[in-house]
């Protein structure tokens, strides 16, 4: 796994071997790609191996583990540093080893350490563990349902997609409408006192005309109507001559 330089970091690589177990690399991945994991801290990546009772053994550097199987060095050299993590057993073959350039990002390494370092039991196919490694090691049998091994896949993927689901949006808060006052009532035309009306602006007119040449005489024009609306069931009359 290759990281390509960029503006303001180096390049870096790591290198896992055929034989390195998946939970080693997935915690590498894993780390990778978690948007909530910060910018480098300065993390120590023998940290958790020194909480988990790792030591320096004799006539060499770094950390190893109790067992004695798994070794971690921090190597520098005049073209750069190195971190090693290899495990073997004593005059056997190494089991599996892997290389990450110093300037990968400590998190990162520290991540793989942790994932070394952790005693939680791993499920593996009886079959497929090294004959030379079986007598370094606690192995206890169980009974795995079918189903629980057709999904483990699909929890992986959901559990992973879902560290990079967007928190929904924040709802302002609902701020209310200031009250526009309503416009007064209009007049209403209706009988003295009744309820809910006001006297009526406009009442009924009547014209009257006198005149005294030639001769007397008196006229008197039919009342105008009110403009206002009526009030129901009563109509707006004159008032008395």
């Amino acid at each position: 796994m290759r990281h390509a330089r960029n503006a303001d970091k180096p390049a870096w690589t790591a290198t896992f071997g055929a034989r390195t177990p998946v939970e080693i690399i997935a915690a590498f991945t894993d780390a990778l790609t978690d948007p909530s994991t910060p910018a480098d801290t300065g993390a120590d990546p023998y940290a958790p191996l020194r909480e988990a009772k790792w030591d320096t053994p004799h006539h060499l550097y770094g950390l190893a583990s109790p067992d004695g199987i798994a070794l971690v060095e921090h190597l520098g050299s005049t073209d750069g540093d190195l971190w090693l993590i290899k495990t073997a057993v004593t005059q056997g073959p190494t089991i599996w080893r892997a290389y990450v350039t110093g300037s990968t990002p400590a998190h990162l390494i520290t991540a793989v350490t942790r994932s070394l370092a952790d005693q939680t039991p791993v499920a593996r196919d009886p079959s497929r563990i090294p004959g030379f490694a079986r007598d370094r090691m606690s192995v206890s049998t169980r009974r795995v349902p079918a189903a629980d091994l057709a999904s483990a896949l699909e929890r992986r993927v959901s559990t992973l997609t879902a560290r990079h689901t967007t928190p929904p949006a924040a709802v302002p808060p609902h701020v209310p409408r200031r009250a526009v006052p309503a416009d007064p009532p209009a007049p209403v035309c209706a009988p003295p006192n009744a309820p809910g009306t006001v006297p009526c602006p406009h009442p009924p007119a009547r014209t009257r005309t006198a005149t005294t040449w030639p001769s007397a005489s008196f006229s008197e024009s039919s009342p105008s109507p009110c403009p206002c609306p009526t009030w129901p069931g009563w109509a707006a009359t004159s008032p008395p001559g």
